[in-house]
């Protein structure tokens, strides 16, 4: 039970993992182009975040997990659209917490318990 939730976290807030070398002059693209953002889509995403798109926030929480790989930014983010009431995020800042509990063990337990 605790490799399919591990595998099926990896999946679900994760489409494309993986970088797919286009050629030697254009050097790693991702299959999933919309998760790529520049620094200054995060300023704009950020700031209409904050002030309630939970679109916003689920494009940066996939931003932070899919392309940066800095998972507690990607929570952070999903958490603040899950409070804005976007279901996508919802379900992925679920799917995080839950990845924790079960893939780190007895440790984040005690830490989700406090």
């Amino acid at each position: 039970m605790f490799f399919v939730r591990c595998l099926l976290f990896a999946l679900i807030t994760s489409p494309c993992m993986f970088p797919v070398l286009a050629s030697e002059s254009q050097g790693y693209q991702f299959g999933e182009q919309g998760y790529v953002l520049t620094p200054q889509q995060v300023i704009t995403l950020t700031n209409e975040a904050l002030d309630g798109s939970g679109r916003a926030a689920l494009r940066l929480s996939r931003f932070y997990s899919n392309v940066t790989t800095n998972l507690d930014e990607a929570l952070r983010w999903a958490i603040i659209g899950a409070e804005n009431g976007d279901a996508n995020c919802q379900y992925t800042a679920y799917a995080f917490l839950d990845s924790r509990i079960f893939c780190r063990g007895q440790e984040a337990r005690s830490i989700l318990a406090a």
